[in-house]
């Protein structure tokens, strides 16, 4: 099993980057684009699906001269039908732009989601592939950290945002709701996440184990020790969604 921390060696290198940090991204994404296109069709056909089932459900009714009480049912049907379809196809649309996108492309979009000039992302790419670099995954099955000496990245592709040290204003505990179906009811759970706040107004919340977020909290206090810490308390959404509107004003 990969350990929680690991550096980026000689053989993890040749494997992972032969051709640098953005090309296997480029790689990545295309894969996610595929699973994306065809994600998109299931939803999309279903969306055609419910609709022509409606279809032929409301005609039959119309032939037997009995559309009482369906007319307002079947245009429900038909629009929850067409959101599948527009999602379905959004997501088509979604998958082949990522088939297309290169490592120049997958750069241009981290420097927007980041706030920083693409200089400055290439060189969080050339500090990536270095040996002191620390890949981090704070819980199983989770997208992992990439932490250099000067940049941290949670390596989601929808959002790409890399983080100077530099500029990180606070490092937090938060306390993150979610709903999910518990026999049969939907209740609201609690996980744990580290919360970063940088001073560029982006931010990162990653769902961690505890003992892992608090080797990431240690790292990142390393190379910043200015770094805000609430006195180490949990905070709860609200109150990490203050701090980091005040860094906004």
């Amino acid at each position: 099993m990969k350990e929680a921390f690991y550096t980026v060696d000689e053989a993890y290198r040749q494997k992972q980057y032969p051709r640098g940090y953005f090309a296997a991204i480029a790689k990545s994404g295309r894969q996610g684009g595929i699973a994306l296109v065809i994600l998109g069709l299931v939803i999309l056909l279903m969306g055609a699906g419910l609709g022509f089932i409606t279809f032929v459900i409301f005609m039959d009714s119309v032939k037997e001269g009995d559309t009482e009480g369906m007319v307002g049912p079947a245009v429900f049907m038909w629009i929850v039908a067409l959101l599948f379809a527009l999602g379905g196809i959004l997501l088509i649309r979604m998958g082949i732009r990522r088939r297309k996108m290169g490592a120049e492309e997958w750069i241009q979009k981290s420097a927007k989601a980041s706030g920083y000039p693409e200089s400055v992302i290439r060189d969080f790419a050339e500090q990536a592939v270095e040996s002191d670099c620390i890949r981090a995954r704070l819980k199983t099955a989770q997208i992992e950290c990439v932490l250099t000496r000067d940049y941290i990245l949670y390596e989601n592709l929808m959002d790409l945002c890399v983080m100077k040290m530099s500029d990180i204003a606070g490092v937090y505990w938060v306390s993150v709701s979610d709903m999910v179906n518990a026999g049969g009811k939907m209740k609201t759970v609690y996980t744990l996440s580290v919360g970063i706040l940088s001073k560029k107004g982006t931010y990162h919340i990653i769902p961690a184990a505890q003992k892992n977020g608090e080797h990431l909290i240690s790292l990142l206090m390393q190379r910043n020790p200015a770094i805000d810490r609430a006195e180490g308390k949990v905070l709860s959404e609200s109150e990490f969604d203050r701090i980091k509107k005040g860094l906004a004003g």
